[in-house]
């Protein structure tokens, strides 16, 4: 009667277990879907003209970006570094999984034994041999669990990897455009230290016959030697996204790494698609829905551990006094057992275990609810960005225009004494700025573009 009370119990144990099993899954997503509220649409809208998300470098059309952000996939220490957590989760499944499968032992060895009764002495030496295998009977699952959530684990780190490859990527395109942007700020600023350059000689020229005064010479060197200064900054920015550039790429930070001359042209933006699309393709969404899954398999891992442990187990052993003996058939004895063990008194680890996989699992979740909140702040954030500077790039580019004719006017008007020296150069900084600020604002374009591309995942 008591067997069969044990039995029954343990049939319904793993009939309860099964039924958990069956729903672990709708139960996380349904955790997750509970964590995160997700909008039906973006309530910023993009262009209508829209490129895919697939390979959004080439829209840029600039080879030798391409090849840099090659270079750095290969090289970067911290990818590589990123991919070596793979290999570990990796091998990290493989030993969780082990559990699954047949051990199997063998050892040897020789003992002595001795004797000393009043006066009789007597020594023997046996010589012995065997095998022993054990095999757990996974009737509740625990370590299929504990298999799983490391699957879930490897799921995660691969997710993890692509989205430091996008990141990369992201941070080599915007690194790149930065020394690109240094350089043409540098012709600006030396085309403009021409021009002052220029205005003292006609200044000194004008002073020396009477027609200025020693204010407007020393006001315009004072124009040319902030200039100069201005020059240095742009020059030592170059350098030092020169450097990052080259960290980035994995090489020796020398500062001596080739770029092009002009910004690239603004290729069309991508398609935003539906916020619910987004947690499907962001690689850091998909390696944290993949924790939560792998936090769903230890909950389950760590309730079944309050179930018995059903462990087969057998041995074959062997032992002689003599070398020549101890393979003899007749000498070899076996012996096969199934046990049933589980613990009474633990010390309540396993319900702390319990507790503490329930903690991790919810911590999971809520890190996928900030983790979606976050890149949904991306998106909109970059899809309003986007309308922002196009409007901005419009204006500033009026206003280089204008500035531009109006610095030509001014220095006609001044050359023939119309205007004074200061209204010159007022004029001519406004016209500096201008240009300046449209190199700067094409810049912030692309690095929104980039930013976008990022936010909105996809194959890069």
């Amino acid at each position: 009667m008591r067997s069969i009370r044990i039995t029954a119990l343990v049939l319904i144990s793993l009939s309860c277990l099964a039924c958990n099993n069956l729903s672990k899954q709708e139960l996380a997503l349904e955790a997750i879907g509970e964590g995160v509220a997700t909008p039906r649409s973006w309530q910023e809208s993009g262009p209508d003209d829209t490129t895919t998300l697939n390979n959004w470098l080439d829209s840029f059309n600039d080879p030798v970006l391409l090849e840099l952000i090659a270079e750095g996939k290969a090289n970067n220490i911290d990818l590589q570094v990123s991919a070596k957590a793979i290999e570990k989760a990796w091998l990290l499944a493989a030993r969780a999984g082990s559990d699954l499968k047949p051990k199997l032992g063998v050892a040897a060895g020789r003992t002595q034994y001795g004797f000393n009764f009043d006066s009789y002495n007597k020594s023997l030496s046996y010589m012995d041999t065997g095998l022993a295998g054990q095999l757990e009977l996974d009737v509740w699952g625990r370590v299929r669990e504990g298999a799983h959530a490391a699957k879930m684990d490897v799921q995660a780190a691969q997710a993890d990897y692509a989205f430091a490859q996008q990141s990369l990527s992201a941070s080599i395109a915007k690194t790149y455009l930065k020394i690109i942007e240094a350089k043409q700020q540098a012709v600006i600023t030396k085309k403009n230290q021409a021009i002052l350059q220029e205005t003292l000689r006609i200044t000194r020229a004008r002073y020396d016959n009477g027609l200025a005064t020693g204010q407007d010479v020393a006001l315009n060197s004072a124009n040319l030697a902030a200039i100069e200064e201005h020059l240095l900054n742009v020059e030592s920015a170059e350098r030092d996204a020169g450097r990052a550039l080259e960290l980035l790429l994995g090489r020796y930070p020398g500062a001596a790494i080739d770029v092009a001359e002009a910004l690239p042209t603004l290729p069309l933006p991508p398609a935003a698609g539906l916020p619910a699309e987004l947690l499907e393709r962001r690689p850091d969404i998909i390696a944290a829905e993949r924790s939560v899954a792998a936090a769903f398999n230890r909950s389950a891992q760590a309730k079944a551990a309050f179930l018995p442990r059903v462990i087969l187990s057998n041995q074959m052993r062997g032992a002689a006094r003599h070398l020549s003996d101890l393979f003899d058939p007749v000498l070899f004895a076996w012996k096969l057992a199934g046990t049933l063990t589980t613990p009474i008194l633990d010390g309540g680890i396993r319900k702390i275990d319990s507790q503490i996989a329930s903690v991790e699992q919810e911590q999971a979740v809520l890190n996928y609810a900030q983790l979606a909140l976050q890149a949904f702040f991306e998106v909109e954030n970059n899809l309003y960005l986007g309308g922002v500077l196009s409007e901005r790039k419009a204006t500033l580019s009026e206003v280089s225009r204008q500035s531009a004719m109006a610095y030509e006017i001014s220095q006609i008007r001044y050359v023939e004494g119309e205007i004074d020296l200061l209204d010159t150069l007022t004029i001519q900084r406004e016209a500096i700025t201008a240009e300046s600020s449209l190199v700067s604002i094409k810049r912030a374009q692309l690095d929104q573009q980039i930013d976008l591309y990022l936010s909105l995942g996809g194959n890069w």
